[in-house]
């Protein structure tokens, strides 16, 4: 008996050990820890504690009452949407019905108040409707790919039931042959498409004989033929009336006119004409009446003159002084007249006590370069400063005109016309 209790209290001591690792509810209270086991026989040993390769049996039945979303009268403002997105604040209610009551796609996000959606979100189809679990959410955002459209949400609690809508079957619509309409379907050609061959060939042959194909009047004249260019093949019997006839004399290209073909028969063409520009000559002119007739300016041709003079003393460049030597010594430039081919006449009068010199050349060297065709002589000095001296008149010198004097307040007068 000694050695068995011995052996008693050795078991007890191991049970208290595995009975070592305890376990307390949220009072505190010691919880046994009980692992179950599954597959076990009667008298014999179990497969292990249940686990996911030991998985425990269930049996029964399970049931349960779900009621269908029940309205809380709890509605968010309608909410429009666009590509762009935006936001609602959602009702009251566990459960929200989103309808989508306008004529484009609209994608849903539930989120803060920050929230925004994207077109990878849920989509609510136009014309119809999605529910979803508020949960913490307090906002919905809405987007559209395309298009506007417009949603209205519902707060309730429960389970939706019904269909989400978003389109109906429809049968084809019919219109009026040869009428075309919008609502109605047409066959038409697509653009880079094969073309449907139609031909007199691909139309059925009309039977032989007499057929009616449709009523065909043909009116009598007098008949009225728009001109074109092609031949006008008539076996009518007349009048005939050309179309398109306009004013004589002026061009028009609704009205028929008559002209050369390149290459064709040239038309015959007679009387009298006149060219473009007339001669003419004094000899066909009318005599001028005998008396005084005015008969508008005549300018007498001439030119920038050529020179032949012989033994001309050393002439300065063009603008420049004479030399302090020679017949016209330290003479000064005191005016100047241009060349002009188109001058009808140049008058220089000497009203200085000093004899006075004129150069004339063609007016082609450039200031300071030394004068082309020149020639030089003086006109005589008045009796004193004012008082007439030699002159010069000339009605065909075109060339430059320059007065040189012995001092540069010598008083000469140029005119030209």
């Amino acid at each position: 008996m000694k050695r068995i209790s011995i052996g008693l209290a050795a078991t007890l001591a191991a049970i208290s050990l595995a009975s070592a690792q305890t376990y307390l509810d949220s009072k505190g209270t010691v919880v046994s820890g009980v692992a179950p086991l599954v597959g076990c026989s009667s008298g014999g040993n179990c497969i292990g504690p249940v686990s996911s390769t030991n998985p425990l049996p269930v049996t029964g039945s399970f049931a349960a009452t779900l009621s269908g979303f029940q309205p809380g009268s709890a509605y968010a403002t309608p909410l429009s949407v666009s590509t762009t997105s935006s936001r609602v604040a959602l009702p009251a209610g566990s459960v929200v019905v989103v309808y989508n009551t306008g004529a484009a796609a609209a994608y849903v996000q539930l989120g803060g108040s920050s929230v925004a959606a994207t077109t990878s979100n849920d989509v609510v189809p136009a014309g119809g409707w999605m529910a979803y679990s508020v949960g913490s959410n307090a906002y919905l955002a809405a987007i559209s790919s395309s298009g506007t459209t417009a949603l209205n949400v519902s707060g309730g609690s429960g389970l939706p039931t019904g269909a989400g809508g978003g389109g109906a079957g429809a049968s084809i619509p019919t219109g009026s042959a040869g009428s075309p309409n919008a609502a109605v379907v047409s066959v038409q050609g697509v653009s880079g498409g094969t073309a449907e061959p139609v031909s007199l060939a691909a139309l059925p042959a009309l039977a032989a004989g007499a057929n009616t194909i449709g009523a065909v009047t043909q009116a009598s004249g007098p008949w009225t033929v728009s001109w074109s260019a092609q031949t006008v093949a008539a076996t009518q019997s007349g009048p005939w009336t050309i179309g398109g006839l306009g004013t004589a004399g002026t061009p028009s290209g609704g009205v028929v006119s008559i002209q050369g073909v390149s290459g064709g028969q040239a038309l015959p063409v007679s009387g009298t004409f006149w060219q473009t520009t007339q001669p003419v000559s004094l000899s066909s002119l009318p005599a001028l009446a005998a008396g005084s007739n005015a008969i508008g300016s005549v300018a007498q041709s001439g030119s920038t003159g050529a020179d032949y003079s012989a033994n001309k003393p050393t002439l300065p460049n063009v603008g420049a002084n004479f030399a302090a030597s020679g017949p016209y010594a330290s003479y000064v430039l005191i005016a100047t007249a241009a060349a002009s081919p188109s001058r009808l006449s140049i008058d220089v009068e000497n009203t200085s006590g000093a004899q006075i010199a004129i150069v004339l050349d063609d007016g082609a060297a450039s200031s300071g370069s030394a004068p082309n065709n020149a020639s030089v002589f003086a006109l005589s000095a008045g009796s004193g400063a004012g008082a007439q001296g030699g002159s010069w008149v000339s009605q065909v010198e075109k060339g430059r005109v320059q007065v040189y004097a012995p001092a540069s307040t010598a008083q000469v007068a140029i005119r030209t016309n």
